[in-house]
């Protein structure tokens, strides 16, 4: 009867620490459960960023499309170009 109790001890101790290692480690695991809410949440952070680029890239499209003094601004900006008679002055930094 003692060694039947023992054994059955040994049995629930060893059952109760597979069950920790499978409930922390374990290929559904609360580890992994972490790591993909972490990964979760950085996606969700490039998405709002994506978000607020295409915001911006479409006031600029409606700005290039609607703006005839957008358009002469990045002509003088980036393409370096100037009206008949005026000196372009490039400052470097």
């Amino acid at each position: 009867m003692i060694q039947k109790r023992t054994i059955m001890r040994i049995v629930f101790t060893v059952e109760v620490l597979l069950f920790s290692w499978f409930y922390y480690y374990g290929m559904c695991g609360m580890r992994e459960i972490y790591q993909l809410q972490a990964e979760n949440k950085l996606f969700e952070q490039q998405i709002v960023v994506a978000h607020h680029e295409i915001g911006m890239k479409e006031e600029e499209l409606h700005a290039w499309g609607s703006d005839p003094f957008y358009k002469e601004k990045l002509a003088r900006e980036q393409l370096h170009m100037a009206k008949e008679g005026e000196e372009i002055y490039l400052v470097s930094r």
